[in-house]
């Protein structure tokens, strides 16, 4: 009886899968992002599919005078319990975000907390331009990226 249940659950369309956020971040996936917002510094990142392809994973870093000052290892992943896109980034080793990623009027919205101290709080939103092109806001900065194949 319990193989016949773990069979017809595995049958079962994920609700990650159809979600119009998650389905919107993976136009993310494939190929690498790039940024140079000055003259001395460049944003890399690269994005792929996990666990079956309900988990997107990003990895990245930020270089300035070539020098890499942070790197960036994110995971996209399903809250069951909020029914929407979850969000966990490390950047470095010492610092944790969480929250949830949402799409509204185009433009993916990231609210999040610092895992360490939950007051500390941050609302981030990027948009994707064209199969090539994205872009992120963090406060009034907004970055460009572009993605070679």
């Amino acid at each position: 009886m319990i193989f016949a249940f773990i069979a017809l659950a595995s049958l079962q369309q994920e609700p990650i899968l159809s979600d119009p956020t998650y389905k919107e971040l993976s136009k993310l996936v494939g190929g690498d992002w790039s940024a140079h917002p000055d003259a001395n510094t460049v944003i890399r990142q690269h994005f792929e599919f996990g666990v079956d392809g309900k988990v997107i994973r990003g990895t990245g870093s930020v270089q300035v005078h070539g020098k890499t000052v942070l790197y960036i290892h994110s995971n996209l992943g399903w809250d069951p319990v909020a029914k929407k896109v979850t969000y966990v980034d490390f950047h470095n080793h010492d610092t944790i975000y969480m929250g949830h990623v949402t799409l509204k009027d185009g433009w993916l919205e990231y609210d999040f907390n610092e895992f360490a101290d939950p007051k500390k709080h941050y609302d981030a939103k990027s948009r994707v331009v064209d199969a090539n092109h994205y872009e992120f806001m963090v406060g009034q900065e907004k970055i460009s990226m572009e993605r070679k194949l």
